[in-house]
């Protein structure tokens, strides 16, 4: 029966008191589950210890109970070392699996990421140099898995966006007609508080506001303090952890908070700001980009592929080229600030998880 159906969700990080943003969208999709009546048991591979987040129990790999078999194992991002390990290792305790796809886990980053920031001692060089070997080693791996998990029809995939299909096909060489029936393309559904209210500024404390780590190259700190120094008479608030104003002057009109925020308290934070401005040099969706505009708030993005098919529907979006920094950020803040909002329909549920629970439902039982 659907109502009884046991699903496991695996995860490398879940959210905790200390870090309630690793991978909330996992969360938003459990407390969805949950919802359904499923008997749902999170495993979180860097939990040491089980603890209870928002009403839900996380377990570490040595208090899961694998004694009974699951009808269904939720895979997001599936890595080798801790995901495909447990699975091939536990093959008795499940049934099907589902694998949810958002980037890393199935790219060989090389190709896409842009290059580390020069004091990030983590990516030097010769580490880079093995992340190129490994990742080769890996898609070769999942596509001999996936093939064959697929063909057995054990295996549904689900990804993030078309931008991430298609990388998916240039990295690991699994055949597209071996997608066409056993793959959907799905976005990562929002935190629900982002559907029930709507930006309305008051108590303005900056122009900007930026959520994003301060150390990854991908989401363009950098490019953010060279808008600011273009730009002295705007204000722009950043939150987020990492290194970045040790080895580089902070301008006068940003403030950098060192600290990420509960996804639950983000919308009252984000109505303290006229606009957000969260600029990528790599992406397959950009789930808090996706936020802030079904949020309703003004939003300033790359001219990705991938940011113009997640976010072109929505009016109060803007996109400008990374390689040009053209963008006039008084034109767009007058520009969008009398914009409609528009539709903001495009991440509600039917178009997200309630597409993700027919899926499972419709594999599970098969």
């Amino acid at each position: 029966m659907i109502h009884s159906m046991r699903i496991l969700v695996i995860v490398a990080v879940y959210p905790s008191l200390e870090k309630p943003y690793n991978m909330a969208f996992v969360h938003s999709r459990v407390l969805y589950y949950q919802q359904k009546s499923w008997q749902v048991q999170v495993l979180s591979f860097s939990a040491e210890q089980p603890y209870t987040f928002d009403g839900v129990t996380v377990n570490s790999e040595a208090s899961l109970d694998v004694s009974t078999a699951y009808d269904l194992v939720i895979a997001h991002a599936p890595n080798l070392r801790h995901h495909v390990r447990w699975l091939i290792t536990h093959a008795r305790s499940w049934k099907k699996m589902l694998w949810i796809l958002h980037g890393h886990e199935v790219i060989i980053h090389e190709y896409y990421h842009p290059a580390p920031y020069p004091w990030d001692k983590k990516n030097h060089r010769l580490k880079r140099f093995f992340k190129y070997l490994y990742d080769h080693i890996k898609v070769r791996i999942l596509r001999f898995l996936i093939s064959r998990w697929v063909l057995k029809k054990r295996l549904y995939l689900i990804f993030v966006s078309q931008v991430l299909r298609q990388a998916f096909l240039d990295c690991v060489h699994i055949p597209v007609t071996l997608l066409d029936q056993h793959s959907s393309i799905i976005h990562n559904n929002m935190y629900p508080d982002f559907h029930m209210q709507q930006h309305h500024p008051k108590d303005i404390w900056a122009d900007f506001v930026t959520i994003r780590p301060l150390d990854d190259a991908r989401c363009c700190i950098d490019l953010i303090v060279e808008l600011a120094n273009r730009f002295p008479h705007l204000r722009f608030d950043v939150y987020g952890q990492g290194d970045f104003f040790k080895y580089n002057k902070k301008p006068d009109n940003l403030r950098c908070y060192a600290y990420f925020l509960k996804q639950s308290d983000i919308p009252a934070l984000l109505s303290h700001y006229r606009a957000a401005l969260m600029p990528t040099k790599v992406d397959t969706q950009g789930v808090m980009s996706c936020e802030m505009a079904t949020f309703g708030m003004p939003l300033l993005t790359s001219d990705l592929p991938v940011c113009k098919e997640m976010l072109s529907t929505f009016q109060r979006v803007r996109f400008f080229s990374l390689t040009s920094l053209t963008i006039d950020l008084d034109v767009f803040l007058s520009e969008v600030e009398l914009t409609p909002v528009g539709d903001l329909s495009h991440f509600h549920d039917q178009h997200t998880i309630l597409r993700e629970i027919e899926v499972i439902q419709t594999f599970a039982t098969k």
